[in-house]
């Protein structure tokens, strides 16, 4: 499969991907959501802040969609925190 036809839905559902991929990921909904809006950011190129609670999955629902959007693009992603870069 091409990356950059990868739908988020489709990675971070239930049945998606991910599933597929790591036997004890849990499909989330909030993490879903958040993955949609971070794409949505890169997609329309402005800003979001997200807030959400510890174990909703916001690591893997930004660089998920970040790799998604950088592939996609030809671009290179950087992800700055306030303890470590991930480049």
């Amino acid at each position: 499969m091409d990356i950059a036809q990868i739908n988020i839905k489709e990675l971070f559902g239930s049945q998606g991907m991910l599933s597929r991929v790591m036997p004890r990921y849990e499909a989330r909904e909030s993490q879903a959501r958040m993955a949609e809006a971070v794409a949505g950011a890169l997609r329309e190129n402005r800003h979001l802040i997200v807030e959400a609670d510890t174990g909703v999955g916001k690591s893997l629902a930004y660089l998920a969609s970040g790799i998604l959007w950088a592939v996609t693009n030809n671009k290179k992603m950087v992800v700055s925190t306030n303890t470590i870069n991930l480049c």
